[in-house]
């Protein structure tokens, strides 16, 4: 060991105890049993192997066994020399370096020169040393996420990054690279950089919570896509959440206390995700369902204050004050700023999936560490992701069509009848918006999933305009002509293809799934208030002929939309049926 060079002054990353050998000296030993196992295995085990055949595993075996005996003396006192945690973060990559000349070594013997029982026993010594490079790589995650928070919901936030060098400005927010530098460990100091340097005994250990850690960090990007959008309740304050999951000072060197904290954070945080987008959606449902009419048809722009709006459209209810807020609030984001979140959440979501993406290279780890890849918190967060993407688009298309083209769709379209007004007014202003939103998202498959939603969001402001509850439109039966022409107008809009038959828009299958209940509503507009009454007093004998649907939901749906027609309409049948003290399935 003398020989194997070094002494005191060896390098290796602590002070070694006095008269133990220090991990610069166990590499030399290591890089000097490299050549004489070279030695022997050309020149000494082919003579011996005649009288003793099993001569060269014999000494492998004895070889590996003496080194691993020095081995576990000396990580235990190179874990117990480095005190601070920038010392002992020093004192697992400095282990890398032998573990190299180690491997180097494992080829002889066929791969036993380091049984697993004594390696492992060896190892134990350093699992104080992961987690405390666990707790850097996660600080070091986390920092990423918290400065794109500061700057996104800063005053020039969800703003297009700079793509540098002379190139123009990319579709997506300047923060989601540094955040997926963060993820895929490529920053300084990132867990890719030590990780697969790791023994896979080590690297087991270190995995599932690496994975959670990093799951975590995807779910408070998925938070920050999401953040300030419009609830109908006060903002949560963006402070940070304290870092749980670190190991204690008496955890006995087990790594199963701090993994399961991270796990059982992850979880929490996603629940949190959950309820956050819920509240959302609803805010959403209200924004695409309450139509208020402003008093004497004025306008309410989108510039009116809250007071504004109340004054206008003469607010009573806590359902309208509501719509009125959200509607305000939805005032607040622009749609460059809206694309821009979904851009980047479309981003972050190629870059996990591609062909050099963080999976990939999770599934990487996997394979060094020769175990299993745990990706059920990561699959969790991934959903959040998609749903977070989904949503986002979800604004867009509420900003767009019930935003900025409130005053042509929602207030115009067929008033004071289906014959004054047509759908192809509003629909050449949404081929600017569209053409425009085409411009600001970088990707197809980006531009066709706004699309989708703007086409549901369009479908739904539609269908409030045929149901409109109040005196300012006026339909009869007739007007089912227009109705359906108008339907089939919008439906060519959005179903685009090319010269082969390729989807270039919404495609088919996505225009029945939206179009489903609009059809519907055109049949049930199209039936005399008698048959409606009739059918909704008996829904089992609406026929699938008539509903034209085998879905098992179309006959409550029948009916639902069977008892909105009447609701509004004034011939005697409706007007005996809204006076009935019980309406069937229509309360």
């Amino acid at each position: 060991a003398a020989a194997g060079g070094g002494g005191e002054g060896g390098g290796g990353g602590a002070a070694a105890s006095a008269g133990v050998i220090n991990v610069a000296q166990m590499m030399n030993i290591a890089n000097g049993m490299h050549t004489l196992l070279q030695l022997e295995e050309e020149r000494f085990i082919p003579v011996f192997a005649n009288y003793k055949p099993d001569i060269g595993e014999a000494a492998v075996s004895e070889w590996g066994r003496l080194y691993l005996e020095q081995l576990s003396v000396t990580l235990r006192a190179h874990v117990r020399a480095a005190a601070t945690p920038d010392e002992q973060a020093g004192a697992l990559e400095v282990f890398t370096d032998l573990w190299k000349s180690m491997r180097l070594l494992h080829r002889f013997g066929e791969g036993k020169m380091w049984p697993a029982l004594p390696l492992r026993a060896a190892l134990e010594h350093l699992v104080p040393l992961l987690h405390v490079w666990l707790d850097r790589d996660r600080e070091l995650v986390l920092r990423a996420a918290l400065l794109a928070a500061a700057s996104e919901v800063s005053s020039s936030g969800w703003a297009r990054g700079s793509g540098g060098g002379g190139r123009s400005a990319t579709s997506y927010s300047r923060t989601a690279d540094d955040v997926l530098r963060a993820l895929r460990g490529s920053a300084k100091g990132g867990w890719n950089h030590i990780f697969f340097l790791l023994p896979p005994l080590l690297a087991q250990r270190a995995l599932p919570r690496l994975i959670a850690q990093l799951s975590s960090a995807l779910l408070s990007y998925c938070r920050l896509l999401t953040a300030g959008l419009p609830t109908g309740v006060p903002a949560a304050s963006p402070a940070s959440r304290a870092v749980a999951g670190r190991g204690g000072e008496g955890d006995g060197g087990g790594d199963e206390g701090p993994a399961a904290a991270v796990a059982a954070e992850v979880v929490a945080e996603a629940d949190e995700q959950t309820r956050r987008l819920e509240r959302q959606r609803a805010a959403l449902h209200v924004l695409r369902t309450f139509s208020p009419r402003e008093a004497a048809r004025d306008r309410v722009g989108w510039g009116a204050s809250l007071q504004a709006v109340v004054e206008k459209i003469g607010l009573d209810s806590a359902a309208q004050r509501r719509f009125a807020a959200l509607l305000e609030e939805l005032h607040a984001h622009d749609v460059d700023s809206l694309c821009v979140r979904a851009a980047s959440a479309a981003f972050v979501r190629a870059s996990l999936d591609g062909r050099h993406g963080l999976l990939a290279r999770l599934r990487d780890a996997a394979e060094h560490a020769r175990c299993a890849l745990p990706m059920e918190h990561f699959a969790a967060a991934r959903s959040c992701l998609d749903e977070a993407f989904e949503h986002v688009c979800d604004y867009v298309s509420v900003k767009v069509v019930f935003g900025d083209l409130r005053a042509s769709l929602l207030l115009g379209l067929y008033a004071p009848s289906p014959h004054a007004a047509r759908i192809s007014a509003p629909l050449r202003t949404l081929d600017g918006t569209l053409g425009a939103l085409h411009r600001m998202l970088p990707t197809e498959w980006t531009r066709r999933r706004v699309l989708f939603h703007v086409f549901r969001a369009t479908c739904a402001a539609f269908e409030a305009v045929l149901l409109d509850p109040s005196s300012v439109r006026d339909y009869a039966l007739d007007d089912v002509t227009v109705f359906s022409h108008d339907l089939r107008l919008m439906q060519d809009f959005f179903v685009a293809e090319n010269e082969v038959g390729e989807p270039q828009g919404v495609t088919h299958v996505e225009a029945e799934e939206c179009l489903a209940s609009l059809k519907l509503l055109l049949g049930i507009l199209d039936t005399r208030s008698e048959v409606l009454v009739e059918l909704i007093a008996r829904p089992a004998s609406i026929s699938t002929t008539l509903v034209g649907h085998q879905n098992f939901r179309q006959h409550e749906l029948y009916v639902l939309l069977a008892g909105k027609v009447l609701s509004k309409r004034t011939d005697s049948a409706a007007r005996s049926w809204k006076a009935a003290p019980v309406r069937g399935a229509v309360s």
